[in-house]
């Protein structure tokens, strides 16, 4: 009898790292989704494609078939999470928030009949999701159920939605197996499968990797992209002005990392290599504003742009660069994109003091703090 995986949110990963992942390794997959029509869409084909895009070459196909979809509010969904041996979750932190008590509800009552072992999995941008779902698991039950284990992971996959006619595919890089912490998955199988997962003592340390280079990239191309008239991430690369401030933003960074997480230089290399021919990849090419939105959140003091600047200065690394980038943050300002509005209120109402010490972290006597307050007034950048 198969293994049942229950994957929560049909979208772009859940699809290409979760379906991808579980139907490879022989589970039944069952997705679950608030539309209806993506449900619809996997039920009648029975599976969906994932279009691989690879840089330099065509793409090709990767048939994902075998799996199945319920609406999120049908019935089944109770007994399914009743019998899952996997639950994996890839719909973001609101998304977290919208499920967590009903998800905490079904574990509650599975927790009654001593179920069997189930790890949940958190495909997921945001640390926070864990605990958002441990929270509302521990109210409901009184504690953790001994038989459940709590999985983040680090998705370094680059995909997106991709429509075909009717179809709901995706549109993604090649696979790059996801990060877990291996004590989390020990006695499941999955530590001794390294094509889907890379079983790691420290996950953490990769998920900052991500946040202070991926993140961190896909911020340089959004503001500074946006500034020089580009739309999106492949056509920002072509500009020698950005790709040049990318490249030290990524050196600063990666000493950093090297520096604060142990990483080594030549494991920095390769990965910023990756980075910056993945950034190219035209099937992948990125909405800059997409990129670009949520300025308020993307300044704060441990997110990717503040965050590294601050471990920079805790590590004696540089971070010219990096103030650079936060300085075009600040006066980030598209027309289209509302949350860019927010930011530039924010600023009008608090002034520049109050967002470069309460968001962003910088104590009014550093340096930084007087340097960018400094070319921020001066209309540097």
């Amino acid at each position: 009898m198969k293994k049942l995986c229950l994957a929560i949110g049909a979208g772009a990963i859940g699809k290409s790292v979760c379906g991808y992942v579980f139907s490879s390794l022989g589970y039944e997959v069952v997705y679950s989704d608030v539309f209806e029509k993506a449900v619809n869409d996997i039920n009648l084909r029975g599976g969906y494609d994932i279009h691989v895009a690879q840089t330099g070459k065509e793409t090709y196909i990767h048939e994902v078939r075998g799996v199945r979809a319920v609406l999120a509010s049908d019935d089944r969904m109770e007994q399914l999470t009743m019998q899952a041996d996997v639950l994996c979750t890839s719909v973001g932190a609101n998304g977290i928030r919208a499920i967590r008590e009903t998800l905490a509800k079904r574990i509650a009552k599975r927790a009654k009949t001593a179920s069997k072992p189930l790890h949940i999995f958190f495909f997921e941008n945001d640390s926070a999701c864990e605990a958002l779902i441990k929270e509302a698991i521990t109210t409901a039950c009184g504690k953790i159920p001994e038989w459940l284990t709590l999985v983040p992971a680090s998705i370094e996959r680059m995909t997106k939605p991709l429509a075909v006619g009717d179809k709901l595919d995706v549109l993604s890089e090649q696979f790059i197996p996801v990060i877990v912490e291996k004590a989390r998955i020990i006695g499941t199988g999955l530590e001794d499968q390294p094509d889907y997962f890379m079983a790691v003592d420290n996950l953490p340390k990769y998920y900052y990797r991500k946040l202070y280079t991926n993140n961190l990239g896909h911020a340089v191309l959004g503001y500074y992209g946006l500034k020089k008239g580009a739309k999106t991430s492949v056509e920002a690369m072509t500009y020698g002005e950005i790709t040049e401030l990318l490249t030290r933003v990524l050196e600063e960074s990666g000493e950093m990392l090297c520096r604060e997480y142990g990483f080594t230089g030549d494991e920095m290399d390769k990965h910023i290599e990756a980075l910056m021919i993945r950034y190219k990849n035209e099937e992948l090419a990125d909405d800059l504003i997409r990129l670009a939105r949520q300025p308020i959140r993307k300044i704060g003091a441990k997110e990717r742009i503040c965050g590294t600047i601050h471990h920079c200065q805790n590590c004696g690394v540089s971070c010219d660069a990096v103030a650079e980038t936060l300085l075009l943050a600040l006066k980030y300002d598209c027309e289209a994109d509302e949350t860019a509005k927010e930011l530039a209120e924010l600023i009008a109402e608090k002034g520049i003091d109050n967002i470069l010490t309460d968001v962003c972290g910088f104590s009014k006597e550093s340096c930084i703090f007087k340097s960018i307050k400094e070319k921020f007034l001066k209309g540097d950048k």
